[in-house]
């Protein structure tokens, strides 16, 4: 029997959103081409639609169709999931918590505004401009932990100023930096074995690796954003991130990671979908427009300027995503537990 309620309800519609996002987007790109012969054929009317059968072996209907299902079980599943490993909805109030903060908002559009104005910048102006985007940007990357990763950010009943700075102490960054560089050489260590597997071991040996792989992160990830917010020693640390790999505090972490890894998805497809069209499509096409063909529409130009250049629109969006996902990450961790000695050490 089928249980469904207003949440699952809420469910299914989201899914149906994330489906429609991510074919329509696909769709949309490939649209643009509608009006250029066929890519392969150089059948009239064909564009880039004729890339699916090339690399699919069907036609676009049907691969659309099949990204429209695995959108809609990729998003249907992950809501599923939520009431066993978010059963007290810690990971989702998270979530919302930082999405009420208008001034996070004000960002992501100021970027967005960016990127768009980078457009219209005449080509002699544009390089200062982008270099100064770059740089902005990386400075917002590096100062995100100092300003999203402390528990007085993080226990605020609403998202306000936290744009202020919280210097973590000379012990915790040695410490930080310490734990990156160890998780860096693991990870590497984790991704030259995942290519000798596939080589030589077989695919589904390179699997398990990546499996593993992808665990030793998270569990680095967790060690690290535990010391960091709670300011401590690595043994202190190494004690609170032990009390973070119960079940209990685990599983609400384990579903927000598999939410931001879906909607990572949705944002990646029409920007992958974007390189495709530049990498095979648009210089095929501005070729057959310098020898009397169709000219190139505006659309397709200003995808290839974005994708050629995307320090200016990358970079930003970036900074601020990055910002995004630490803060709900944090105030998960902080609603878990974390830089509370007394919490953990009631179970």
């Amino acid at each position: 029997m089928v249980w469904m309620d207003r949440t699952a309800s809420r469910w299914i519609l989201a899914a149906l959103g994330f489906a429609v996002w991510c074919t329509g987007s696909v769709w949309g790109l490939l649209e643009t081409t509608r009006s250029y012969p066929g890519i392969i054929s150089m059948k009239p009317g064909r564009g880039a639609f004729e890339l699916s059968e090339a690399a699919l072996h069907m036609p676009a209907w049907q691969a659309l169709a099949c990204l429209f299902l695995l959108a809609f079980a990729s998003m249907a599943t992950v809501g599923g999931l939520r009431r066993w490993l978010d059963p007290d909805r810690l990971a989702i109030d998270a979530v919302f918590w930082v999405m009420r903060s208008k001034s996070l908002w004000l960002a992501l559009a100021g970027t967005i505004l960016l990127s768009v104005a980078g457009l219209l910048l005449p080509s002699d102006s544009r390089d200062n401009v982008v270099g100064g985007i770059e740089v902005a940007a990386l400075v917002v990357m590096l100062l995100t932990p100092f300003a999203a990763w402390n528990a007085t950010t993080l226990r605020r009943r609403e998202l306000s100023a936290w744009w202020r700075l919280r210097w973590p102490g000379w012990d915790v960054l040695l410490l930080v930096l310490m734990l990156i560089s160890g998780g860096v050489a693991v990870d590497a260590a984790f991704f030259i074995g995942i290519f000798h597997a596939a080589w030589i071991t077989g695919p589904w040996v390179a699997v398990l690796r990546a499996c593993l792989s992808e665990t030793a992160s998270f569990l680095a990830w967790l060690l690290i954003a535990v010391v960091w917010i709670e300011r401590t020693t690595i043994s202190a640390g190494w004690r609170s991130f032990l009390g973070f790999l119960r079940w209990r505090r685990l599983r609400p972490l384990l579903w927000q990671t598999m939410i931001a890894a879906v909607v990572g998805i949705g944002v990646a497809i029409p920007i992958l979908m974007a390189t495709v069209l530049l990498v095979y499509v648009v210089p095929q096409y501005e070729e057959l427009a310098k020898s009397g063909g169709t000219p190139l529409s505006w659309f397709l130009r200003s995808i290839a300027q974005l994708t050629r250049q995307p320090s200016w629109w990358w970079f930003p969006l970036a900074a601020v995503g990055g910002l995004w996902t630490n803060l709900a990450e944090g105030r998960l961790l902080a609603l878990l537990g974390a830089d509370d000695r007394r919490f953990l050490a009631s179970d």
